[in-house]
């Protein structure tokens, strides 16, 4: 792993509902960054994977996922369990607090249909309360199944309001 192959990237120009990156194609890793990520109101960042033409959240309860939460402010926190999405960051809120979130998330066997795939991921974020967290921690989907992309959101109904997400091929 030496190089990152830019492979789709969207920056939030108007409100979002959702944010999808597709173009994994290969059985290669793909890495996925997002950057200065915030909504119209409080919420909690969301991923799912994605899988057909056109591509389609995979919804059904098939995510196991666990992680460590490290926070500036109180102790360690973990978490996990199995659902239909993956939780990436909470307690995050609209611009004007200030609040915002960052991740680098690796994908692993995505194109492949045989195989489960997994990922691992570190965010960082500013909750409602201005205070630094962060998570790190990995999911993997309970069914073997080609995937060919990520889907973003909120649980809380809001809109992204801001940010860059882009998909790398890592070769």
């Amino acid at each position: 792993m030496g190089k990152l192959v830019q492979v789709n990237t969207t920056t939030i120009v108007s409100p979002s509902a959702t944010v999808t990156l597709t173009g994994i194609d290969t059985d290669d890793v793909y890495m996925v960054t997002y950057s200065n990520v915030s909504f119209s109101g409080a919420g909690e960042l969301f991923m799912q994977v994605t899988s057909g033409s056109p591509a389609t959240p995979v919804t059904s309860t098939t995510y196991n996922e666990a992680r460590i939460g490290l926070f500036a402010d109180t102790t360690y926190q973990r978490t996990g369990g199995n659902q239909n999405k993956i939780g990436m960051s909470s307690g995050i809120a609209d611009t004007t607090t200030g609040s915002s979130t960052s991740a680098i998330i690796y994908l692993y066997n995505f194109n492949n249909s045989s195989e489960y795939n997994f990922g691992i991921y570190n965010t960082i974020y500013r909750d409602t309360l201005n205070r630094s967290r962060g998570f790190s921690g990995g999911f993997y989907q309970r069914t073997a199944q080609a995937t060919n992309g990520v889907h973003f959101l909120n649980a809380s109904s809001v809109n992204f309001t801001s940010g860059t997400f882009t998909l790398y091929k890592v070769l």
